[in-house]
């Protein structure tokens, strides 16, 4: 059910996570995709880490498309039915992929976020 995004797994991102990083910082890892701000969790949480690196960066990308995506949602809104049916849908199809990046980031795996994941570098 949650392979939905297996496509965008980067298979040589995820073999160099050390099993024992994802285990010990996996709430750094899973929070900030369902809370984005918190995106800098992972690097507090170990710095040296490839795999709390990674995960940062998907983040800060993840919060970066909620931030330009509220903003069309904001301008959209002002359409009477039909900004509030797609603000529905856009609200759903976060949260969708949010719980489905939060299960693949607890099971280890490297998803980049869908067509943008590979924009910026940060950490």
């Amino acid at each position: 059910m949650f392979d939905i995004l297996d496509e965008f797994n980067d298979t040589a991102a995820q073999n160099a996570f050390e099993p024992s990083d994802i285990q010990n910082h996996k709430v750094a890892i899973v929070l900030p995709y369902l809370i984005p701000i918190l995106f800098f969790l992972p690097i507090i949480a170990d710095n040296n880490s490839y795999c709390c690196k990674f995960h940062a960066n998907q983040q800060f990308i993840w919060f970066l498309v909620l931030v330009v995506l509220s903003l069309v949602l904001k301008i959209l809104g002002f359409i009477p039915i039909i900004g509030w049916i797609i603000n529905l849908i856009a609200s759903i199809a976060v949260l969708a992929i949010a719980v489905i990046l939060m299960v693949d980031a607890s099971a280890g795996k490297a998803i980049k976020i869908p067509f943008v994941g590979d924009l910026i570098n940060l950490f």
